[in-house]
């Protein structure tokens, strides 16, 4: 008996995870919006110990395909890159919006109370 897993399971997973966020309490006074404040959760969670653990599996991953001859060269570069500009998102929206300052990713996640 084979097990399958529904195309859609990924998708309806994505979007419960997107709500459970979204839906998160923030009864306090904050100096971001709703939308801001889960903006920067999910950044948080992209750029933060999570997913430097989802990156390090993607690189063995793809590390260990690769000198098994399972993938190409350019799909384990386009990686490195991809992660590196996840990584690195924050920063090139800094340089090219001019603001100078950093994104306080932990005090936009805490709503601002971080600063208080």
């Amino acid at each position: 008996m084979k097990f399958r897993v529904s195309k859609n399971v990924s998708s309806v997973l994505m979007l419960s995870f997107i709500a459970y966020i979204a839906l998160a309490d923030s009864s306090y006074a904050s100096d971001y919006t709703q939308i801001e404040v889960t903006l920067c959760k999910v950044l948080e969670l992209l750029t933060g110990t999570i997913g430097k653990a989802i990156a390090a599996f993607a690189i063995i991953f793809i590390g260990v395909s690769l000198f098994m001859g399972k993938v190409s060269w350019g799909l384990a570069i386009s990686t490195a890159l991809g992660i590196g500009a996840i990584f690195g998102a924050a920063g090139i929206v800094e340089a090219i919006s001019g603001t100078g300052g950093e994104l306080d990713i932990a005090d936009c996640a805490a709503g601002g109370a971080a600063a208080t």
